[in-house]
């Protein structure tokens, strides 16, 4: 596996919500839980908020853009305290050591 990095802008999840544009809203929700589920593809483990955690099979993100890393019987693992506020951007990096490691981190512009 080859290091990579992506990022994820939030902008149009956070302004469509605050239009109340529901379809955009859910659209954008199932795209950012699609780039996240792409980017798990062929790891061992996800690193968050300081925790390495295995046995990920599937990152699910709610409506008000809290994510859960479930395993493979769709179980939660961890989960974040609530909503991404104030948060305009995921940055996904993978490693290739240790049999793949998804980094997942927030940043703010």
């Amino acid at each position: 596996m080859k290091k990579t990095t992506k990022t994820i802008d939030l902008s149009v999840f956070w302004e469509s919500a605050a239009k109340h544009n529901a379809e955009e809203h859910e659209d954008e929700r199932r795209h950012i839980e699609a780039v996240l589920n792409q980017a798990l593809a062929g790891v061992s483990a996800v690193a968050w908020e300081g925790l390495a955690v295995r046995g990920v099979h599937h990152i699910s993100v709610g409506r008000a853009l809290e994510l859960s890393l479930l395993d493979a019987d769709g179980n939660v693992i961890a989960n974040s305290e609530g909503a991404l506020l104030l948060y305009d951007r995921l940055v996904l990096k993978t490693w290739p050591d240790d049999g793949g490691l998804l980094e997942i981190k927030l940043e703010r512009l």
